[in-house]
Formats: C-alpha cells, sequence, structure tokens
C-alpha cells in the first residue's frame, strides 16, 4: 500500500503553484510549461516559474536528484524536448512528501463542491482537472530499479490520483493505483496501463479527472501516446474512508503535479533517470470530449483478464476468457472502421462473447456513447433473420457496492430491426435515453425511486430504458470490481450463426473512445490496414508502420542510417548515408579515406595516412602530405635541409645562408651556405660573402 498523505506532517510541506492546459468549452484556467530558457536554467527546479522542490535544492529529507538539465548531455532526448528538460532518478528517495517536486498551481483549483484544499489551493473551483507530460528516458539503454511517481495533487502531497514509471527489461512499464470500494483501510488496487514502451521516443501522459459529488464516483482516464488505456477513479475514498486520514476525513483538491521519489533508492541512476517536458494543465467545469480510436488487434488480446485495458474473447458457458473462440477477419463487405472485425461462430446454444474488463465503476449517467456494428452473413445462420450479437454488462444498482449483481442486456431485435442480413448495422445502445435492456436476474431490483418507485417482484424480461434505469437506479453503475462488458454471441437464438464485430464506441463528457478491431496477419501488433510489411516473420521488432525496426527508434531498418542505433531523427550532418548516432566521422563525408583513424574534417592530411598528425612547420599541413615541412619556400623533394627552423633565411637548397659576419664566426660559416647552395672554405670566406655578396 502506497504512503498517505497523513505522512506529510513529518515532512516539509510545500505549496505548489500553476501549470498548463488545452481542453474543454468552459476552460477556467490552463497554462503550459516547457522548461526552456528564459524562464528556467539548469538546477534544481525550486522556485523556478513557481515551481517548488526544496528537497533537491538542499533543504528537504533527501538530496533528490530532481534537477533542470541541458537536453544536449543526453543524446537519447527527443528532439521535441528542445534546450531543456526536467530530470528525475531515484538516486535519493525518502518517505516524505512536501519537500519533493510540485509543479507550479493552477490558479483554479479542481475538486468536488465538498473537498478541502487545507489551504493549499485556491480560485474558483472546478470540477475536471487535465494534466499532461511527456515522458522519455536519458538513456537507449535500461535503467536497473528506476522508478519513481506522478500524481495530482493540492500542493502537499494529498494525492488524488497515480502513475509510476519503472524501467525493465523491454522498456518503460507504466502502471495505475487508484481506491475501490469504501473499506477501512481502503483498497488500493494496482493496474499495469502499459509495457515495454519504447526508451528512443517521447510518450505523452495524460490524466483526465472528472470530480463528481458523493463517494465513488469520480472519473479517472489514462491516455498514453493519444489512446485510453484505463478508466478508474480517484482516492476519494481513502480520504473519506480510512482512519488514517482522519486528521482531514475529507476528499481533497487537485491544482498540480507532484514528482516524487519513494522507496529504495539506487545511487546507480544519479544523473539519469526520466526526462519530462512539454507539460499541459487545466481546471475546467466542462470538459470538451476527446475523442480517440484504439485498434485492437490478436496480439492485444488478454489471457488473463487482469489488464483492465484489452479486449478478449470469453466463455460465458465455463466463464474463462479462451482467444480460441474467436478470430479477426478482414470485411465482411466494407468494414465500419479499417479493413477488418471480429468474428464469432458458435452452434447450438453455446455463448461466447468479445468482451473486456476496462470501464470499471463508470456510472450510466456519465456515459454519452455506447454503440456498436454487427454484421450477420446469411450463410449458415440457423438462427434466423433476427439474431444479432447483442450487449450484456455487469451492474451495480446501488453505487457503492461491488457485489455481483447480475447484468444489463442490450438485444438489438428489441430496439429495432436486424434485417437485412449480409450488411452491416449500428446499434446505439443509449438512443437518446430510450434504448430497452432486460435484467440478467429473476427480477428487477425494486427502486427507491423514478417511474417504477416501490415497484417489487418486476421479471427481469421487462424491459426498462436508459433513462428509467438512471431514474430508478440514481447511482447505477457498471460494477466497479467485476466490471466485466461485453457483445454475446449465442444463446438465447436457439441454434448456431456467425456474427462480425467492430466499431465499438464508449463515450463519457470527457472521452469518447472508438474501438476498432483489425486482423493482423503477421502477429506484430501493426494491424494489416496500417502493415506496410504485413510478413514480417515472427517475433521480430517492428515501428509503427509495422516494418523490422531492429533499434526500436520508429524508423524502418531498410530506411534506417543507423539501423542497430536509436537515431529517430535520422540526423546525418556530414549528409554521408551514416546517420549521426552511428558515424565514427559524423562530421566527414567520407568517413576517414585514408583509414589513419583521425576524421577528415579534422585530419591534417585526409588523403594520406598520419596518424601522429605531425606537423613539424605548424602550418596545419601534416608532415606525410606537406611539399615543404619546414615551409622555407623550398620544396622537399629538392631541399637538403627539410627540418630548417621556421623563419631562417635558406639557400636554393633549403640550407641556412649566411647573412651577417656572427653567422660566420665560432665555426659557424661550416653550417652556412651561399644563396647559390655552394659552402665556404673558412670564417674569412664567409665574412667576405656576407660582406660584398662574393
Amino acid at each position: 500500500m502506497k504512503s498517505k498523505s497523513v505522512m506529510l506532517l513529518l515532512c516539509l510541506l510545500v505549496i505548489g503553484s500553476g501549470v498548463l492546459i488545452f481542453l474543454g468549452s468552459s476552460r477556467a484556467d490552463s497554462n503550459s510549461i516547457n522548461f526552456e530558457p528564459p524562464g528556467y536554467a539548469p538546477g534544481s527546479p525550486n522556485g523556478q516559474d513557481g515551481w517548488q522542490a526544496t528537497g533537491s535544492a538542499g533543504s528537504g529529507c533527501a538530496l533528490y536528484d530532481h534537477q533542470i538539465v541541458n537536453n544536449s548531455l543526453y543524446p537519447a532526448a527527443p528532439a521535441s524536448f528542445g534546450a531543456q528538460s526536467l530530470r528525475i532518478s531515484n538516486a535519493a528517495t525518502s518517505g516524505c512528501f512536501g519537500d519533493q517536486t510540485f509543479s507550479k498551481s493552477l490558479v483554479n483549483e479542481a475538486g468536488e463542491t465538498s473537498s478541502t484544499n487545507g489551504g493549499m489551493s485556491g480560485g474558483t473551483r472546478q470540477r475536471h482537472f487535465e494534466a499532461q507530460f511527456a515522458v522519455a528516458s536519458t538513456l537507449s539503454t535500461q535503467q536497473v530499479g528506476m522508478a519513481m511517481s506522478i500524481s495530482p495533487d493540492r500542493g502537499d502531497g494529498s494525492r488524488q490520483s497515480y502513475l509510476r514509471l519503472e524501467d525493465g527489461p523491454t522498456g518503460i512499464n507504466v502502471f495505475f493505483d487508484d481506491v475501490q470500494g469504501t473499506t477501512n483501510p481502503a483498497n488500493f488496487v494496482e493496474t499495469q496501463v502499459a509495457a515495454g514502451l519504447s526508451r528512443s521516443v517521447a510518450h505523452t501522459m495524460r490524466f483526465s479527472i472528472d470530480f463528481n459529488d458523493g463517494p465513488s464516483n469520480d472519473v479517472v482516464r489514462i491516455y498514453i501516446d493519444n489512446s485510453l488505456v484505463h478508466i478508474g477513479t480517484t482516492w476519494e475514498n481513502y480520504y473519506r474512508f480510512d482512519s488514517e486520514a482522519a486528521a482531514e476525513q475529507s476528499t481533497r483538491t487537485v491544482d498540480s503535479l507532484l514528482f516524487r521519489t519513494g522507496g529504495a533508492a539506487v545511487p546507480a541512476n544519479a544523473g539519469n533517470g526520466f526526462l519530462f517536458d512539454n507539460m499541459a494543465f487545466s481546471s475546467a467545469s466542462v470538459a470538451t470530449p476527446t475523442a480517440s480510436t484504439v485498434v485492437i488487434t490478436p496480439t492485444q488480446l488478454s489471457t488473463n483478464g487482469t489488464n483492465g485495458n484489452r479486449w478478449f474473447f470469453y466463455n460465458d458457458e465455463t466463464d474463462v476468457i479462451d482467444n480460441s473462440l474467436g478470430s479477426f477477419v478482414t470485411g465482411p463487405g466494407s468494414a465500419p472502421l479499417g479493413a477488418g472485425s471480429a468474428q464469432i461462430t458458435v452452434s447450438g446454444t453455446q455463448r461466447r462473447n468479445l468482451a473486456t474488463y476496462q470501464f470499471a465503476g463508470t456510472p450510466l449517467g456519465s456515459i454519452t456513447e455506447l454503440k456498436f456494428s454487427t454484421y450477420n452473413p446469411s450463410a449458415g445462420n440457423l438462427s434466423g433473420p433476427n439474431s444479432s450479437a447483442y450487449l450484456n454488462f455487469n451492474v451495480d444498482f446501488t453505487g457503492t457496492s461491488s457485489v455481483y449483481q447480475r447484468r444489463l442486456v442490450f438485444v438489438p431485435k428489441q430496439n429495432g430491426s436486424v434485417t437485412p442480413a449480409d450488411t452491416w448495422k449500428e446499434w446505439d445502445a443509449i438512443m437518446g435515453g430510450n434504448a430497452l435492456y432486460n435484467y440478467s436476474g429473476p427480477i428487477w431490483p425494486t427502486p427507491s425511486s423514478g417511474p417504477h418507485a416501490g415497484m417489487a417482484g418486476v421479471p427481469g424480461t421487462t424491459l426498462r430504458t436508459w433513462n428509467d434505469l438512471l431514474a430508478d437506479y440514481p447511482g447505477i453503475r457498471i460494477n466497479p470490481v467485476d466490471s466485466w462488458l461485453g457483445l454475446r454471441v449465442g444463446e438465447p437464438y436457439p441454434a448456431g450463426y456467425t456474427e462480425n464485430l467492430d466499431k465499438f464506441v464508449f463515450g463519457t463528457g470527457s472521452a469518447v473512445t472508438t474501438f476498432d478491431f483489425e486482423p493482423d496477419s503477421d502477429n506484430d501488433g501493426v494491424p494489416d490496414v496500417n502493415d506496410s510489411c504485413p510478413n514480417t516473420p515472427p517475433a521480430t521488432q517492428v515501428n509503427a508502420a509495422g516494418c523490422p525496426d531492429a533499434d526500436g527508434d520508429g524508423i524502418a531498418d531498410t530506411s534506417d542510417n543507423c539501423p542497430s542505433t536509436p537515431n529517430s531523427s535520422q540526423a546525418d550532418d556530414d549528409h554521408d548515408g551514416v546517420g549521426n548516432a552511428c558515424d565514427t566521422c559524423p562530421l566527414d563525408p567520407f568517413n576517414d579515406a585514408d583509414h589513419d583513424g583521425v576524421c577528415g574534417n579534422i585530419d591534417n592530411c585526409p588523403t594520406v595516412a598520419n596518424a601522429s598528425q605531425a606537423d613539424f612547420d605548424h602550418d596545419g599541413i601534416g608532415d606525410a602530405c606537406d611539399t615543404d615541412d619546414d615551409n622555407d619556400g623550398v620544396p622537399d623533394t629538392q631541399d637538403l635541409c627539410p627540418n630548417t627552423p621556421p623563419g631562417t633565411p635558406v639557400s636554393v637548397k633549403g640550407c641556412p645562408k649566411a647573412v651577417n659576419d656572427n653567422q660566420c664566426k665560432n665555426g659557424g660559416w661550416q653550417t652556412l651556405q651561399r644563396q647559390n647552395a655552394t659552402t665556404f672554405k673558412n670564417q674569412g670566406d664567409c665574412i667576405q660573402y656576407v660582406n660584398t655578396g662574393k
């Protein structure tokens, strides 16, 4: 279980201040951060542009390795991060909160009406909060033990949500923690929402939080690289019900992000860790829904259901996940999205589903879109023209319980015409509040409000509209624990048929996600419709286009100027076709043409081997290729004295020439020559030449 904010009393408290964003039609407050000068300078972020990080500044429980850094020090830093970024490692950790790193706070906090701010946040209370950041590793290789967390906060460690980043053997792993149920102690549930993210590229992560008054109904959506990967809830019920939070027994506001390093310190990670940049924050009264499409392929199917963001094929007869019960195919016809769909074939009274657990605890009242598309081939259909896949999901009528309460069921033939066959048909499971549902239990729970208040013993087969459900059961939601939701093919239809499923849409006021089911012939994780290399051998690492990418930098090996070394920018300063990241001579297009170990751009003899770079006359031309080594004006081929000191007057043969009487004395005449290179007989002969030229 995570350390809680009550521990803050033991730690230095720090107030955060402002940050960025984008979003809604009723945007109240937003800010953006990119850590570029002149607003930011290398060093501790404490006090820079409203950031608080007293620990990294030397006044906290530990001297944390949280720094604003120059990205030129980190070759793996993405180009999109510009000149500077925030770098965090877990070289130093502690159990404290208030001395760690807080982004500057927004002017207007976000939270429920009853949320308390402890004097840490303020402004006009908003109901929606967004926080987005980009993250990358400082290294392209694993940093063993590297882990840290990011949480929406009010500036003192009163965290309302939580993401943890860990550097694993295959890449960056991401975990989400929320509080489910109303128990004391609180039930913290951890879900892995991403695994093996490439270290060589920046990944965008986003919290999108709707604060709804009352317990058990806040909604947190986590997006990674613009795809919705998880829907959960906040930590509101920890603050409401856990006695550990008794000092302030109320849910909390948020206005900033807390970047924290706790747990075991790993000193070896000092100076490295993760880079953060391009941050965006906002609080708003109403969020504009963020639209995204998630493509699901066979390789993304869950095998155990523990990953709450993936789909799977499910056997309702045995209550087990069995991904052999369905397939992904091209078509049939023109699929609603992409080129393919999921397909299930049943016989007799079999009951098979395409299902997921990812919408846990979502109140039905917050669902704005709920649609799916079906295709029922006439060939082989033994169940009649009105047989069609139908939606069913585990429900919590109370809004406060996680006990299994059976399922709500939307059957297409009860809401429209299934015919004609051999065509795609989209089903709206809300229909403006008029969609009809039955209940899988023998009788509907007796409502205490709404149009059916007090009506007991109503058979579950009695149809009720979506609006009836909202009015009869004000807290109704998808079960928060057993959050199973599926599209079933099979019973209650009496015989076999085949059904294709596609374009499942799930939307709320802040996000609309469309799921597209696509075949993937080579099982590389890239759907055929987007796969430029559809026959990639098994276990080959591929890029987003499905082509082999050995270094994981996003560039196909066939086009990569550094196929074995990450070089996502494809920078090639010398234009020799070899990228800077793997070019031993990145500024020499001839790559050391003379093979002397010295790159041509700095070689004083670029085409003649001169490994020592000897340059007797210091003229910038190495001895190996200098035609006049002593720079005396006499070519080496004619120079009888090739190493004459610089500035020495020489004869036509390059040897020292007599120019004054003193040179001739004390035997000096023996080393001198006339201009024509003839020598002297004695000292007097030398002096006579100097004075007469004869």
